[in-house]
């Protein structure tokens, strides 16, 4: 690994490291942590070009910003993930950057974001649950008997029963029986990740302290009218300046906000597997 490469893998990992800390204890990560990291990357970037004459390391950089954003702005916009991750996310894209090599650095992280985001996302899911005790798992028994629910846990247990039949005439039963069994553990996991997000993440909070992008769990209504409207993107500004003119009225007191998953500490798992095995997929090759 070249020493350019070195010093951007290293201020990615300063980014990741500060952001994550950031986002497990406020739930935010600094814009000016975000920002500043892509200004860094793209100064860098130009001043190695004029350094070593070759403009590919400042055109990898743009390339990774014009692709990191608009993969990043389309997640963002969908409601998968909060401002903070998205403006990371682009930041890695200058960071690392975009060539046409196949299993370049980038493309080699965001394939360990994937496997990293998912485990991440377990184990935070069931230390959030243990967490929460009592009242999670009296939830939890409660969505398991929903009509939606009790269907689809209905359709994957005979599914499931379906496949084991077929592992009779099966030249590869044990795969079969792991599908059965996937199949089955599916409609818990649905059941588990509902609770997960209606009792563990959502949060009354005062109606001064709500900022700009909180996602408001429910739409905010004085006598029956509706004045702050729930959207895939958080609050806006409009919808802000609109809500603390109530505030100020003593109308609205407490609102009611989803909280999101801490994911910049997945980021940071799967840049680590970058520099350590360089791509997952490798181990099953």
């Amino acid at each position: 690994m070249e020493p350019f490469t070195i010093l951007m893998f290293c201020l990615a990992g300063i980014l990741l490291c500060i952001g994550s800390y950031t986002d497990m204890k406020t739930r935010e990560v600094p814009d000016y942590l975000t920002y500043g990291m892509i200004m860094i990357g793209i100064g860098l970037r130009f001043i190695y070009t004029i350094l070593t004459g070759h403009w590919q390391y400042f055109l990898e950089g743009l390339a990774g910003l014009a692709v990191f954003f608009g993969f990043a702005s389309l997640l963002f916009y969908l409601g998968h993930w909060g401002g903070g991750d998205s403006k990371v996310l682009i930041a890695m894209g200058v960071l690392l950057g975009v060539n046409l090599e196949l299993f370049q650095p980038v493309v080699n992280f965001m394939i360990n974001l994937v496997f990293a985001g998912a485990g991440y996302g377990l184990v935070w899911s069931i230390f959030t649950a243990l967490k929460k005790g009592k009242p999670f798992f009296v939830a939890f028994q409660k969505k398991l008997h929903e009509k939606q629910i009790l269907i689809w846990r209905m359709c994957a247990l005979l599914l499931s029963i379906g496949l084991l039949a077929y592992t009779f005439f099966s030249d590869t039963p044990l795969a079969v029986i792991l599908l059965a069994l996937i199949l089955l553990a599916s409609s818990y996991l649905v059941a588990f990740m509902k609770t997960i997000e209606e009792v563990c993440m959502l949060k009354s909070i005062s109606a001064k302290k709500v900022t700009e992008g909180d996602w408001i769990a429910e739409p905010i209504k004085i006598n029956k009218k509706i004045i702050v409207q729930t959207n895939k993107i958080g609050i806006t500004k409009e919808q802000l300046q609109t809500l603390q003119k109530y505030v100020k009225q003593n109308k609205v007191k407490n609102v009611m906000i989803k909280e999101g998953m801490p994911f910049v500490p997945a980021f940071l798992i799967a840049l680590v597997m970058t520099i350590w095995i360089e791509n997952i997929l490798f181990l099953f090759l």
